[in-house]
């Protein structure tokens, strides 16, 4: 088949990385694959390696109303025959109009959102947009799930809410990776708890490094490394404002750091609000 994956960022970075390694395995079971993304972040020496591996890009610059534009046309004159589906709502429009089936991956409805962007300073009225904007997200959500041909969430849990919050079914598959080196287990002096994700107030880095701060006063062999994806630098000050002389963060490392990173740890845990 000839494949398109639209997808917004063309980096292996939290989420984003899903489409791209989605796009690896389909493309070595023989499709024709070809990733379309926008210019936003992207990583130059990710696309040397999808070219070697022979999967076409599109990446289109500009703002989203015109990357959207130019999307649509792409999807109208290419002979694809199927659009899998990673992005926003604009992007989603753009697809609709191709007429192509799509089949939409559904990742969880994150909730809460412009309380995360205010975090930690929350007032009445930001909890009255708050509310508002939960709203628009399910709406719009709705729309995209409800015009899909086909929805695959990436889990148990998110099939099961596709059903609870839209009355849809879905189909699911975990999102996974091949083990590219091997683990080595060896017994440290200090013990390391790790996580890892993008800092947002939903992933409650907050929360964690509060209780290992009370941990670690009764246990002085600990360490906590975070390690994650700069998205708010408002909560990264608040996460160093609470860490103490055992705490690490660690922003935007490469995927060779991030593997040397899990080898040497020992403990690795989540305060996650949403465990998809």
């Amino acid at each position: 088949m000839n494949i398109a994956i639209l997808t917004v960022e063309l980096n292996t970075h939290s989420g984003s990385r899903a489409p791209i390694e989605l796009a690896r395995a389909l493309s070595k079971l023989g499709h024709h694959i070809s990733i379309i993304a926008t210019s936003k972040n992207i990583q130059p020496q990710l696309v040397s390696q999808l070219q070697r591996e022979k999967i076409g890009l599109f990446v289109f610059e500009g703002n989203i109303l015109w990357s959207a534009y130019q999307i649509a046309r792409l999807l109208k004159h290419k002979p694809f025959d199927i659009i899998s589906f990673h992005a926003t709502f604009t992007f989603f429009l753009a697809a609709r109009l191709s007429k192509l089936p799509l089949v939409r991956t559904y990742y969880g409805t994150q909730l809460d959102a412009i309380k995360d962007i205010f975090f930690p300073h929350v007032n009445w009225f930001i909890s009255l947009m708050n509310v508002l904007g939960n709203q628009y997200v399910l709406f719009i959500e709705r729309i995209m799930l409800g015009s899909s041909e086909k929805i695959i969430s990436i889990s148990k849990y998110t099939q099961k809410e596709v059903k609870q919050l839209y009355n849809l079914n879905a189909h699911y598959c975990y999102l996974g990776s091949p083990i590219s080196s091997p683990i080595n287990k060896r017994i440290h002096r200090t013990i390391t708890i790790l996580s890892v994700s993008r800092f947002v107030a939903y992933k409650r880095f907050h929360l964690l490094i509060t209780l290992f701060n009370t941990l670690e006063k009764k246990y002085p062999r600990l360490r906590l490394q975070i390690v994650g994806r700069k998205s708010s630098e408002t909560y990264i000050q608040y996460l160093e404002s609470l860490a103490g002389r055992q705490t690490s963060i660690l922003t935007d490392v490469s995927d060779r750091q991030l593997t040397a990173i899990y080898q040497n740890a020992d403990v690795y845990v989540t305060c996650d609000r949403y465990l998809f």
